[in-house]
């Protein structure tokens, strides 16, 4: 409990929040999905936080596993994205292909019917029939074929264009950006995420931020850090909260999984936990062990322990006698 009020405080002080799914399987083959929050803390740190593990991976689990943690940490407002890896989020893809499967089979045992009548001495009528029907069916199945493909990778990628607001920070272009102003990237974000920000005021930041090559840094972390370290959060307070944005958005790749730290403890922790009660307050203690020794060194903490232990109404009568 003394963990997650901190995770909460931290929370309550995060400008954007991002949470992902993970599902990964104990030694009894058992799968769990992990919960992960990912912001930047008010001194500019990305953090991934380890919040809880839950069972279910259908669409209708991870609806009430979203609503359930967006409540319980009250980030509902300012929730930007979320990542799901290794759920069913497309159930519709497995009844589909499982259709398409079983066409696949009727079209072999049609055509090899075909084939055998085409070869014996049925009339040319019929066999002009059986012709025409699979004719038929093979362009039926064509035309299928394709428009799923189509329609899931309009339903994956279609909304992929709305992420052109991150060539804002593009430095690679901002020699550009100082004569022709990316007006259609900032347009991207008045669209998606425009009310959180002043756009006026984040326009005029951005000019500055292009005409200064002190502030050309390699990427988004290191512009991050350069606003901390001189002192700037006020006077470039929009693009400071762009930066916090950037990167609070997952963008985790296959390789990124495996490189991910806060993944890699997840998965450590739950292969070598077998159906264990409470798994996610321990996998909490075990994952976040950072967390854990920055609230230890602090002076209120045993107190903090204390005081949640007594509130709950399991526990031993502790009042000295």
């Amino acid at each position: 409990m003394v963990m997650l009020d901190e995770l909460k405080s931290e929370i309550s002080q995060a400008p954007f929040i991002a949470i992902m799914f993970d599902k990964a399987t104990d030694l009894s083959n058992s799968a769990k999905l992990s919960a992960v929050l990912r912001y930047v803390s008010k001194e500019g740190h990305l953090n991934e936080r380890f919040v809880g593990f839950v069972n279910g991976t259908e669409v209708t689990d991870l609806y009430e596993h979203l609503y359930t943690f967006v409540e319980q940490f009250d980030c509902g407002a300012k929730l930007v994205a979320q990542t799901y890896d290794g759920a069913a989020v497309m159930p519709e893809v497995k009844r589909v292909k499982e259709h398409l499967e079983l066409k696949k089979a009727e079209y072999h045992e049609g055509y090899a019917a075909f084939a055998t009548v085409t070869n014996s001495e049925e009339s040319p009528a019929k066999r002009a029939r059986l012709s025409v029907h699979n004719e038929e069916d093979f362009q039926k199945l064509y035309t299928e074929i394709f428009a799923t493909v189509l329609l899931q990778l309009e339903t994956r990628f279609g909304s992929l264009g709305k992420l052109k607001f991150l060539e804002l920070l593009n430095v690679a272009k901002y020699s550009k950006y100082i004569n022709n102003f990316p007006e259609t990237s900032l347009a991207f974000l008045k669209e998606t995420y425009g009310q959180f920000f002043d756009l006026v005021l984040l326009r005029s930041e951005l000019i500055v931020l292009y005409s200064s090559s002190n502030m050309a840094k390699k990427n988004v972390a290191e512009l991050m850090t350069y606003i901390i370290d001189n002192g700037i959060q006020e006077a470039m307070k929009e693009v400071y909260k762009l930066c916090s944005l950037f990167l609070t958005i997952p963008s985790i790749t296959v390789a990124g999984d495996r490189t991910s730290s806060v993944l890699k403890r997840i998965k450590t922790f739950i292969f070598t936990a077998v159906a264990q009660e409470h798994m996610s307050a321990l996998g909490l203690l075990a994952i976040e062990g950072d967390l854990v020794t920055q609230l230890k060194s602090e002076s209120t903490f045993y107190d903090k322990v204390t005081e949640h232990y007594v509130k709950k109404k399991h526990c031993n009568d502790l009042v000295y006698k």
